[in-house]
């Protein structure tokens, strides 16, 4: 896969993430119902994309950042396998750093990692493909 079709996977992706937060499809604790839009949102919030290397026996794996206008940053981390997307890696932070959580580990994973599979699944059956 190329960098090109990644930053269409991390566009859909991102969509999907955010739509699934305005209509407060997962209640993440502290449960906190989203106000805005879909559309304020994206408009607060933008993305980029990489490729970098990974140790061990992955190789390649493909990045997606968010950054929010308040400060607070996503990173996600994929690889492709039989031609989906699978996350490896997700992590939240404030806009401070200090806050760091990785949303896959045992404590944040038990609310995160059904979603963000959910989220990848759905992004990686792109209806153009």
């Amino acid at each position: 896969m190329n960098a090109h079709g990644f930053g269409d996977f991390a566009a859909r992706f991102m969509g999907i993430y955010w739509q699934d937060v305005v209509d407060n499809i997962h209640r993440f604790p502290p449960y906190e119902p989203c106000e805005g839009t879909l559309d304020e949102i994206l408009a607060e919030t933008k993305y980029s994309t990489s490729r970098e290397n990974a140790a061990g026996k992955i190789g390649k794996v493909f990045v997606l950042r968010m950054f929010a206008t308040s400060g607070s940053t996503w990173r996600f981390v994929f690889t492709q396998m039989a031609g989906k997307w699978k996350i490896l890696a997700a992590f939240a932070n404030d806009e401070t750093d200090e806050h760091r959580c990785d949303l896959l580990d045992e404590t944040y994973g038990q609310y995160f990692r059904e979603s963000l599979e959910r989220t990848t699944a759905l992004a990686s059956n792109d209806p153009r493909s």
